[in-house]
């Protein structure tokens, strides 16, 4: 489970050597698999064999071990192993599972394992210590569940050494006034970590370890489940719309299609900070979906005249382009998008606006329904500003411009998706 790809067939080939004749056989257990498969297809999963392969080896290892390290890139399916499973177990033996997830570098030590009051003598729990608490006190039958503990953050030796008594087999959480918490057998302490360069030697041979490669969960599952979201989300009375919508988008999600092929471009130009797949995907998606959902409040808006099926592909097609775009080249300087513009307009079958002059480019064009869908330049949405003499020194003025009003259309959609926001730049440059 902890080796690379590139490990795995030297590995093997080390083993026969050294057992000839001897075969390795890879763990199965039908029943659990049959289940896992069937909670992806309700979730809306769109599980890998390399996937599977990882949440199965997952299963062993916390059977062996009750410290157990996910290692591996975000986005590459460690958190939906650890929930899928959880419940699969539930379901195939009827222990029922509960996850408790905590981030550890968004709280101090203290906040994390509790603190003693030197005034008072008065002991207060942390959050992991106020859990173990509950599950070790039995009120609700915590004794017949089963319990996992979830630290999703770097494995940082100024919180993780406190937990080596706890991973090893001792299983003693010693806390500061002197109490000692015995961590029971249906309790697994688990690490979702992207890396262990600040983990000690001390806390990792401790711990179990299931190692998620980039290749764990292929990008073509990715944007499989993408459309899989956009057509179940939402409500019901609009999931013919949806599906019109995905039908429309499909062709554009195939191995090597539009979205794949300026993702691939958009990785090899400058961001602003470390990309990744898995982000730019996102930041993509959230804005895709906001334009399934100005399709539906257009059709709720104009229930006797909702748009044609014909509009619908226009809209939708065009805005896929934008949803790139500002998905893929939100954290790109203006060169840059200029350049991933370049490659969609070259890319495309799709109808791209006539420019007037080199320096136009993608980036001044939006698309709206209001505008028969037809492509506009954000020139044209710029609101006028008229200033009286006594205004003119005031600082809470905003001038409004091409950039502050295409951008504040990208915050719009990601906002109205409920997604964190980081704008990145140098001081005045219009972020506040």
């Amino acid at each position: 489970p902890k080796l690379v790809r590139q490990d795995i067939a030297l590995f093997s080939s080390i083993l026969s050597g050294v057992f000839p004749g001897s075969e390795v056989r890879d763990f199965t257990d039908k029943i659990l698999s049959e289940k896992i498969l069937e909670l992806c297809e309700k979730m809306n999963f769109v599980p890998a064999k390399s996937w599977i392969a990882k949440t199965m080896q997952l299963h062993q290892i916390q059977q062996i071990h009750h410290g157990v390290m996910m290692v591996g890139p975000t986005g590459n399916g460690k958190s939906s192993s650890c929930e899928i499973l959880l419940k699969a177990m539930e379901h195939v033996d009827g222990v029922k599972g509960r996850a408790y997830y905590i981030d550890p570098k968004a709280i101090s030590k203290d906040e994390l394992y509790g603190k003693l009051d030197h005034t008072t003598l008065e002991w207060r729990d942390g959050v992991f210590t106020y859990i173990l608490r509950q599950i070790l006190n039995n009120v609700r039958g915590e004794s017949q569940m089963r319990h996992w503990i979830v630290f999703d953050g770097d494995v940082d030796p100024e919180w993780a050494e406190n937990l080596n008594s706890v991973l090893d087999d001792n299983k003693l959480l010693t806390l500061p006034s002197g109490e000692r918490l015995s961590i029971p057998d249906n309790v697994r302490i688990m690490f979702e970590v992207e890396h262990l360069k600040y983990a000690t030697l001390a806390t990792v041979s401790r711990c179990g370890m299931v190692w998620f490669s980039e290749d764990t969960v292929p990008i073509e599952n990715m944007l499989s489940r993408y459309l899989l979201l956009l057509e179940h989300e939402g409500r019901k009375s609009n999931r013919e719309l949806r599906k019109q919508c995905v039908e429309i988008l499909k062709p554009s999600f195939a191995r090597g299609a539009l979205v794949l092929q300026c993702l691939n471009r958009a990785l090899e130009l400058w961001h602003c900070m470390e990309v990744t797949p898995g982000r730019l995907l996102t930041s993509w998606f959230t804005y895709l979906k906001r334009g399934v959902c100005l399709v539906e409040e257009y059709n709720e808006n104009h229930i006797d005249f909702p748009l044609s099926l014909d509009r619908m592909r226009t809209y939708m097609e065009r805005w896929n382009l934008m949803s790139i775009m500002w998905g893929f080249g939100a954290s790109m300087n203006y060169e840059n998008r200029k350049a991933l513009s370049a490659y969609v307009c070259k890319s495309t079958t799709i109808e791209i606006p006539s420019f007037a002059s080199d320096e136009e480019s993608l980036l001044d064009f939006t698309v709206s329904l209001r505008d028969d869908c037809r492509w506009t330049k954000w020139s044209e949405q710029v609101p006028t500003v008229v200033l009286e003499s006594r205004q003119v020194l005031s600082t809470n003025i905003v001038i409004p411009t091409i950039d502050t009003v295409r951008h504040r259309s990208a915050l719009r959609a990601w906002l109205a998706e409920h997604k964190p926001l980081i704008l990145c730049g140098p001081p005045g440059s219009g972020k506040t």
